[in-house]
């Protein structure tokens, strides 16, 4: 299909807000993708936008979902730069830059931003929950469509789609409105049906927003639906999305006349190589009429919270705690779980032991704070685990290397080892986690930025010390803490051991912890699903690790260059 001048070289393509909502990530998908012919990126506006506060998806069923992300992105000018370092995409792949904005002015200047780094732009006239204005409530009038739509039209000379809400009277009228404007293919469908879903213990709305616009299989039919009216009304290539899971709900959206594919809710807890598989399957299956793709799709509810009734609270200082948990969680070394307090919000925490789950907790913003009113006998919502497991390998020969509450993670893994060296750092003499736990486990060498557990002030001085004086031949070694403080025992590591026997528990700001928000991206990973531990081989060809990171709105920015 030809989309303007260029050329869609497949029918599957990715949806605004799903996957591929960094550059970073578009980038990576469009080279290890190649049946992706449409790449989309999450919806942009003109000011940065930390969107709503966790949770902002939910699991309603096992492959459906509300989600209500409140239009969170980095504004379009710091997406540009982003953008101008990807484009054009590898392999050919049609680049979609999804944008919105509340009236004609703006979204002609978002549009301006972002079309010399696309090749086509997507109107988001369709989010369901987004503020008056936006979204649905344009692309539920004839008139704002049209108006809109034209404004774009003459401010770019590329390809204009325009994505709609199933939530309308008649979406043929919205979609032939979009035609006469000058689009050049329709979109369809986005969320729907706005509603709040209740946390089956707690009886409460899960999602902090209350409402969510509903994705996944249960949408498949109003989905269809829409795509033959739209079909039937314009004359111009569309877009099918909603609940394609299979290359028979693939086939169903081309019979009701749509031109291309959207896979999005399908993708949820895929890793990118599992990613990479499932497309690979679909399009054979398309081709030879089975039905291999979809067992790689999650059907169980990899979102369902557990209660949990705190046993025991360990205060360390004013700002530190450790919870101990009634039951066990089936974890293994590495893996994290969200923590939600029903009305209120929820945050990502490594688990320091899973018999029973520990987790450690310093006080840092609204969550951790609402955490330290908590009292024993309390019960708190519990979803997870999530990220890789099998990164860490068992040796012999093992070193950590953990800062602040970096030494949850290590802890866990410690206890499976046979005589670890542990080498923590703290800001506090207080504040050093399972200092006895640790001595236990193996050899542990301590330092604090008081000076209090001996000469050293920084971990990495003990470390670069104990390696340059012992025989470390052949050593693993496995980092936690401080990105500054792993990248600088990174560097020290690698003229000790080969970069296959580093491996690093690295931090990024989590919202989903399924893979579909994309916030956590590293290097064009999601670190939920692809992390969070990274071999050393990964972190030496890396761009981010220690240099960039990415804020609650997406933007990409520097870190610190302070070592802890």
């Amino acid at each position: 299909m030809i989309l303007g001048k260029k050329e869609v070289k497949s029918v599957f393509a990715t949806v605004s807000g799903i996957g591929t909502t960094t550059a970073d990530i578009a980038k990576l998908w469009a080279e290890r993708i190649p049946q992706l012919g449409i790449i989309t990126t999450k919806s942009i506006g003109k000011e940065p936008k930390e969107g709503n506060a966790e949770p902002i998806i939910c699991q309603v069923s096992k492959r459906s979902f509300r989600n209500a992300v409140g239009l969170s992105n980095p504004g379009c000018e710091a997406f540009a730069e982003e953008l101008r370092k990807i484009y054009p995409l590898p392999g050919g792949k049609f680049l979609l830059t999804s944008i919105f904005g509340k009236d004609a002015e703006e979204l002609r200047y978002v549009a301006m931003k972002l079309a010399p780094y696309s090749d086509g732009l997507e109107l988001n006239f369709s989010c369901p929950h987004a503020e008056q204005g936006y979204g649905a409530s344009i692309g539920s009038s004839e008139e704002l469509t049209y108006e809109l739509t034209k404004a774009v039209k003459e401010s770019v000379k590329m390809p204009v789609v325009v994505k709609l809400a199933p939530n309308v009277k008649d979406i043929a009228k919205i979609a032939k409105a979009a035609e006469r404007a000058g689009a050049d293919a329709i979109s369809a469908i986005n969320t729907s049906e706005p509603k709040e879903f209740l946390d089956a213990y707690t009886k409460k709305p899960i999602l902090t927003n209350t409402i969510g616009g509903l994705s996944g299989e249960e949408i498949r039919k109003a989905g269809l639906k829409c795509v033959k009216e739209i079909s039937q009304a314009v004359s111009i290539p569309i877009i099918g999305i909603g609940g394609v899971f299979s290359a028979k709900d693939v086939q169903e959206y081309l019979d009701a006349g749509a031109s291309i594919i959207g896979i999005g809710s399908a993708l949820a807890g895929m890793s990118t190589e599992k990613v990479m598989r499932y497309f690979e399957m679909l399009e054979s299956d398309l081709e030879n009429k089975t039905n291999n793709a979809s067992k790689l799709v999650a059907n169980d509810n990899i979102m369902c919270y557990q209660p949990f009734k705190i046993k025991k609270i360990e205060t360390l200082d004013s700002d530190l705690k450790i919870f101990y948990f009634d039951k066990s969680i089936a974890a293994k070394p590495g893996q994290f779980v969200f923590t939600w307090i029903p009305g209120h919000h929820e945050k990502p925490f490594s688990i320091a032991d899973d018999a029973p789950l520990t987790l450690v907790v310093r006080k840092v913003g609204h969550h951790t704070s609402k955490l330290f009113q908590l009292r024993e006998g309390d019960t708190l919502m519990i979803r997870g685990p999530y990220g890789n497991s099998s990164s860490f390998k068992k040796s012999d020969r093992v070193i950590l290397v953990g800062g602040g509450t970096g030494a949850a993670p290590l802890r866990f893994l410690a206890k499976q080892l046979k005589n670890p060296i542990i080498f923590l750092g703290c800001r506090k003499n207080k504040h050093l986690l399972f200092k006895k736990e640790f001595e236990s486990f193996g050899k542990l060498i301590a330092t604090s930025e008081d000076s209090n557990q001996g000469c050293y002030k920084l971990v990495t001085e003990a470390l670069e010390d104990y390696l340059s004086k012992e025989n470390v031949e052949n050593v693993y070694f496995f980092n936690c803490g401080p990105e500054s403080m792993m990248k600088a025992a990174f560097e020290i590591e690698k003229e000790y051991t080969s970069l296959d026997k580093i491996f690093c528990c690295v931090e990024r700001y989590c919202a989903c912890g399924v893979g579909l928000c994309g916030k956590c991206a590293i290097d064009g990973l999601r670190l939920c699903v692809d992390g969070p531990v990274f071999e050393g081989m990964r972190l030496e060809i890396s761009q981010d690790f220690g240099n960039f990171r990415r804020e609650k709105n997406g933007k990409r920015t520097s870190f610190s260059t302070s070592v802890c």
